[in-house]
């Protein structure tokens, strides 16, 4: 893959079949929770072994949480009616990002997910923290737009995004990342752990995306703190050992759970037999403005 830009509009990642959408009330969410249970065993061994996956904190309570909260025939049922109805039909408008029912159909089938839903969930990551204020870590997150802004214009052109901010006083920024304007991946600035790693699920590097990334931390300090911030022992790295996908669909459903499992402090033990669920999660997650965990 070139790394050449990152970011394009929405209408760029936008895959939408103009005839309804159909989600089969059968799919594949049972067996993906009885999957959990039945390697409940499994998952206590890899604990230990993840806690320390990548040099990130995780949450030692996390063992206690249920891995996938069931999705009820209830639910199934709003799933599809969700879905069904004009495009422009809007579903929820919340930090200033209207949810349309266009853009939701991006969480559909094998869809390529939109820049819009993405920002949205950012947004509920950053709510759960300050909800959960003191128990998780607290996060921001640039937009959609963010690198692909300061890798062409650099810093000036986004130096007043942060205006009403102080990112330093976060443990965590999230950075979406649009590769080459047809994959998504995630850019995790850990502040409070000192690292700054790239997940990319197809697990191709970005030096760039992270060169980027730390130069920005650099100017943003001496923007809004008039000091240089100090890099020294900071872990700037590719994973390449993440979560991966086995098909060409899932990037932004794996980019956004990235994130979300990373900013509950829980590791990355999700695969591509689990983004089924995870799409009719998210769903209702955003139409109900609310995450589930």
């Amino acid at each position: 893959m070139e790394e050449q830009g990152w970011l394009g509009s929405d209408d760029d990642c936008l895959l939408i079949d103009e005839e309804p959408v159909i989600i089969a009330l059968d799919d594949s969410t049972d067996s993906e929770q009885k999957q959990s249970a039945e390697s409940e065993t499994d998952h206590q061994v890899e604990v230990q072994a993840m806690q320390h996956f990548s040099g990130l904190f995780f949450r030692y309570d996390f063992e206690k949480e249920i891995e996938f909260i069931p999705i009820t025939d209830e639910q199934l049922r709003e799933l599809q009616d969700i879905v069904t109805g004009p495009d422009n039909a809007p579903l929820i408008t919340k930090y200033s990002l209207t949810i349309t029912k266009k853009d939701i159909r991006t969480l559909t089938d094998l869809s390529w997910v939109n820049g819009t839903v993405i920002d949205f969930y950012m947004n509920l990551l950053i709510e759960r923290s300050q909800q959960k204020e003191g128990i998780l870590p607290s996060v921001y997150s640039m937009n959609t737009n963010f690198l692909q802004r300061v890798f062409e214009f650099g810093f000036d052109a986004v130096k007043r995004w942060t205006r009403k901010i102080d990112v330093f006083s976060k443990d965590i920024i999230l950075v979406p990342v649009h590769c080459n304007l047809n994959h998504w991946c995630m850019a995790i600035i850990h502040l409070k752990n000192k690292t700054i790693f790239y997940y990319d699920s197809l697990g191709d590097p970005s030096d760039i995306a992270l060169n980027v990334l730390q130069n920005y931390i650099i100017a943003e300090s001496l923007d809004k703190r008039k000091v240089q911030y100090d890099m020294s022992g900071f872990r700037i790295e590719n994973v390449l050992n993440g979560p991966q996908q086995t098909n060409e669909s899932d990037c932004g459903v794996f980019s956004c759970m990235t994130a979300e499992y990373i900013t509950r402090g829980k590791p990355l033990t999700f695969n591509q037999e689990h983004m089924s669920y995870f799409r009719k999660k998210m769903i209702l997650e955003i139409v109900h403005g609310q995450l589930w965990k």
